[in-house]
């Protein structure tokens, strides 16, 4: 049989707890249109609190009375009544914040009014509304009773204490809660809903007024009502939208200067509307920003090095397999017995011009890679710079008279004050960074002219200059052209050769002379590079070099009667260095390893050079020199070498070479060294 009792029970229970959303939204509508929010809590929270105590206490009078009316008797203590005990506790609640008895009673009828619409506007039958309406009336007035006795009971002066009590405790609470405002980092910002601050912490304050003190804003009774004026735009246009938060980055103008912020805006979280306004949190993003910004140049310039690096290795293969192309395919035609001797004559120049440009190709390399390892030295000499200059006249006057597609003047400028100038520098990286400048000078220009020079600027700086009328460099490029892999044209469709490490190599020399260097250009108009380095000018007569020139070694230097020892593993460098040295008088012995070196300096007495390779099997060159140094110390040893670090010189010559020559040799180099260590005759038959 059904149990009418039971089931109504259940249907109550049922819609107290499914309807606690709407009875708090019905609660706020009352206390807000009827202004009982003035002393009421502002969060949600508070609210569902309420609803969900006093929603239980009559979820278990329906359990107690078994949804019987809960009558009254004039002699029951309905402060001693179960269902009267959260009314009680919400009471006090409400009479410590200082509400009235009138005023609390009143929000209490909008209570009840509450439930009482949740009822009527259920689709329960109407005999069961009335049911469920009659007894919540009861339950809502042994509540009110309850609480109005409990109120009353207290005398004036317990009603004061408890008053004071709670009046000190809800102070160290506000006190605690402004502590925590005034000491977060992060600026905070509090205004109201006409965009006027009312307050902001310590950190806000340093950053755009002049307080430094902490609480300075709160207790200062003169608050600052401004406008936010920083973000009124953004603030404005989030005040009038349905939005609840909003979060954007900007830069803001600060005590400390210009700053980047995450600002992040939230209006109050006050469901009973009496503080209206928006929370204002900035996070100060500056450095992060710059990282960021940082990161971002970082990573084009990677990325674009990167480009660079990809062009650069298709370019060197291209550059690469150019002469080698030469070099391979004039040799193939050479081995045909019926080619003319005009022919083989003009095949060889070919071979060794392609020759000449793979070494130009190893030595900027070897160049960058001694830039990149630290290992560039600098060595400063006394020299006189108007022979210097003059010498690199003289072989690029050569050089551009070779080319028939070249119709340019070379110009040598030096003030006549300046010709007897004597410098202290390095001489040799000068003339590689002029090397470097003359060669793209002629090799960007067709016509016209290429000129360089000289001028002393004062006692400590001498100036440098190498001008064209070539094709000229786009303003935008002036800097980077300095850059590695950096050149002017497209991998694939590029008119002039080159690696692209010239100028690099070329700015790394003279910054480590401690000199600059700086282009002028226009596309067009020709460029001009200049530089100023650094130097001592030295008046005194300088020692000439006592050595033979090249053109005497070419036609005069006999090396008759002399034997030279060959040291070097590969046949085919012995095969090139004997020819060199028979063809002008030398006697030659080869030694295949530095075993074999040891033993016929030992054997042979009469041995008067070594020319000694380093990198050999069995016993190094190194290893070699020591044991010559200890048999024959007089014995002259040259090393000749792969090896063409700096530092690779140095450790030759400090274990007894007494000079150094690099790969790939050149014959008259090679016999200008050798004329320097062992006597020599001249003769007119040697051409």
């Amino acid at each position: 049989m059904r149990d009418e009792k039971s089931d109504d029970i259940s249907t109550y229970v049922r819609l107290l707890q499914d309807s606690e959303d709407c009875l708090i939204s019905s609660i706020l509508n009352y206390s807000r249109k009827f202004e009982f929010t003035k002393y009421t809590s502002t969060l949600h929270e508070a609210w569902r609190l309420s609803v969900h105590g006093l929603s239980t206490s009559l979820i278990d009078a329906a359990d107690l009375f078994r949804l019987q009316t809960p009558e009254l008797h004039p002699d029951d203590d309905y402060t001693k009544d179960s269902l009267s005990s959260f009314g009680i506790i919400e009471a006090q609640k409400h009479r410590e914040r200082g509400v009235s008895l009138p005023m609390f009673m009143g929000l209490m009828k909008y209570y009840r009014q509450t439930y009482n619409d949740l009822f009527d506007n259920s689709d329960l039958d109407m005999k069961v509304v009335q049911k469920f309406r009659l007894f919540t009336k009861r339950c809502f007035d042994r509540i009110e009773i309850a609480y109005i006795t409990e109120w009353t009971s207290n005398t004036e002066k317990q009603l004061l204490s408890e008053l004071q009590t709670a009046n000190r405790n809800l102070t160290n609470e506000k006190n605690k809660y402004l502590t925590i405002f005034e000491s977060f980092y992060s600026p905070i910002i509090i205004i109201n809903d006409h965009n006027k601050i009312i307050n902001f912490n310590l950190a806000a304050s340093r950053l755009f007024t002049d307080i430094k003190i902490a609480g300075t804003l709160y207790y200062n009774k003169d608050k600052s009502d401004e406008a936010l004026v920083l973000i009124n735009k953004r603030l404005n246009d989030f005040v009038k939208s349905t939005l609840n938060e909003l979060a954007f980055e900007t830069y803001l103008d600060t005590n400390e200067g210009q700053r980047y912020f995450l600002v992040k805006l939230k209006k109050m979280l006050d469901v009973s509307e009496k503080f209206k306004g928006v929370i204002i949190i900035l996070d100060d993003l500056t450095e992060r920003k710059e990282m960021e910004r940082q990161y971002e140049i970082a990573k084009s310039k990677a990325e674009e090095a990167d480009q660079l690096k990809t062009a650069f290795l298709a370019n060197m293969s291209h550059e690469i397999r150019t002469p080698m192309n030469a070099i391979i395919g004039f040799t193939d035609l050479l081995l045909n017995d019926k080619i003319e001797e005009n022919e083989k004559s003009e095949y060889l120049k070919l071979i060794l011009q392609s020759g000449n440009m793979l070494v130009k190709i190893i030595d900027d390399l070897i160049d960058i890679s001694k830039i990149d390892t630290k290992q560039v030295n600098i060595s400063p000499v006394q020299f006189q710079v108007s022979d210097l200059l003059a010498e690199l006249h003289a072989v690029f006057r050569e050089f551009i008279r070779n080319d028939e597609s070249k119709k340019i003047d070379l110009i040598l400028n030096i003030d006549e004050e300046d010709k007897n100038a004597r410098l202290i520098a390095d001489p040799n990286r000068l003339k590689q960074v002029f090397n470097n400048l003359l060669n793209n000078a002629i090799k960007f220009t067709n016509k016209g002219y290429v000129e360089f020079g000289f001028k002393a600027v004062d006692d400590n700086h001498a100036y440098f200059y190498v001008k064209d009328t070539g094709i000229g460099i786009p303003g935008d490029k002036h800097n980077r052209i300095f850059d590695r892999f950096m050149q002017l044209e497209d991998t694939y469709t590029k008119k002039y050769g080159g690696t692209g490490l010239g100028l690099t190599i070329t700015k790394n020399i003279i910054t480590l002379m401690r000199g600059s260097i700086w282009v002028e250009s226009e596309p067009g108009q020709g460029t001009t590079f200049h530089f100023i380095i650094p130097i001592n000018y030295c008046n005194e007569d300088v020692t000439e070099n006592k050595r033979l020139q090249l053109s005497d070694i070419k036609k005069k230097l006999s090396l008759d009667k002399h034997k030279i020892l060959i040291a070097e593993d590969e046949e085919i460098n012995y095969y090139y260095l004997k020819e060199v040295l028979k063809k002008n008088g030398a006697k030659v012995i080869w030694a295949k390893n530095g075993l074999e070196v040891i033993n016929l300096v030992e054997t042979n007495p009469n041995i008067d050079l070594v020319l000694m390779d380093i990198k050999m099997p069995e016993i190094n060159g190194l290893e070699a020199i020591k044991y010559i140094k200890v048999i024959r110390p007089e014995l002259p040893v040259i090393a000749q070498t792969a090896f063409v670090m700096d530092n690779d010189r140095e450790i030759c010559l400090k274990a007894g070479c007494v000079d150094f020559i690099a790969k790939p040799v050149k014959a008259n180099q090679l016999l200008e060294m050798i004329a320097k260590y062992i006597p020599y005759r001249v003769s007119s038959s040697i051409d």
